[in-house]
């Protein structure tokens, strides 16, 4: 190990152990400028970070594959695990032991209280276990207001099981599942959400989620019975047609659709549909930004 990249990690882990008020973030990773272990120890970097109260962000870098064995991650988790500040987890290599990462960080997510935000920066790929040990690991704490994870190539059945997951977590305010398959299964599963009388969702992005015709009539009702949505974002999902959008402009009109920002750049909405939603937002006095950018399709008409 270069002498300059050691010198930066002892020094951060002089800071997690001295309680230092200016490290707040904290990346774990291979690369030059994050942290691992500078000695191998990684059951004492677990208790300090344990034992650390300012810490708010932790992430695990796509570096950790070749960084840490099983046993020297469940020694460092079980220092974290005594961890009371760390608000925001970004995992970025969900594939770890094919997806065990999760049944690992379990304690952790049980004992943190304070851990409101989970996002997920990687796909799951080769690892078919690992949506079951994420789901598995949701359902036993239900702190999470917030949920992110973009762009992890999930499919429907993984949607699915993911949103029944999260459906634990009342007081969540936004799920991030943009460039995910979410598909009818997922649909049904975020109008079960919507619909529940727990639901505290107020902020929605579905970006290039491939959603169908199908997928959005399903869905309009549930925004139409929902009073909790403010945020909603539909960008790019080229397969929903005139049909489609129908639906859910329609549903706009409920008196119990609250929605103030709506998100439908990149679609295939013709003038028949644009008109549509000109005349169902005459009455909305709710709607506050509504985005119609790249909307090639829609005519001067």
């Amino acid at each position: 190990m270069d002498d300059d990249i050691r010198k930066r990690r002892e020094n951060t882990r002089s800071q997690i152990e001295s309680n230092d008020p200016d490290l707040t973030k904290l990346n774990i990773d291979t690369r030059n400028h994050d942290f691992i272990p500078p000695d191998g120890d990684w059951a004492r970097d677990g208790k300090g970070i344990g034992r650390n109260e300012h810490i708010k962000e932790l992430c695990f870098g796509s570096g950790m594959a070749g960084a840490v064995g099983r046993t020297d991650f469940e020694a460092f988790c079980a220092g974290l695990a005594c961890n009371k500040s760390i608000e925001r987890l970004i995992v970025c290599c969900c594939q770890l032991f094919g997806g065990g990462i999760f049944n690992v960080l379990s304690r952790f997510f049980e004992q943190n209280s304070n851990l409101h935000c989970l996002a997920l920066l990687s796909g799951f790929g080769s690892s078919p276990n690992a949506m079951r040990f994420l789901s598995e690991s949701l359902l036993r704490f239900n702190t999470l207001r917030g949920f992110e994870c973009c762009g992890c190539k999930l499919c429907e059945n993984d949607v699915e099981m993911l949103i029944q997951a999260l459906a634990g977590h009342n007081n969540m305010t936004k799920i991030d599942l943009g460039g995910n398959k979410v598909g009818e299964g997922g649909v049904a599963a975020l109008a079960a959400l919507l619909n529940s009388p727990n639901s505290s969702l107020a902020d929605l992005q579905l970006k290039s989620c491939s959603l169908t015709d199908e997928g959005a009539a399903v869905f309009a009702d549930a925004l139409g019975r929902n009073s909790t949505l403010k945020k909603l974002n539909l960008d790019n999902n080229g397969r929903i047609t005139t049909k489609g959008w129908s639906v859910i402009f329609t549903q706009l009109q409920n008196s119990l659709s609250l929605l103030e920002d709506l998100d439908l750049s990149g679609n295939s909405i013709d003038d028949d549909a644009a008109i549509l939603l000109g005349n169902t937002l005459t009455n909305n006095i709710h709607l506050k930004v509504l985005n119609l950018s790249e909307m090639n399709s829609i005519s001067s008409v």
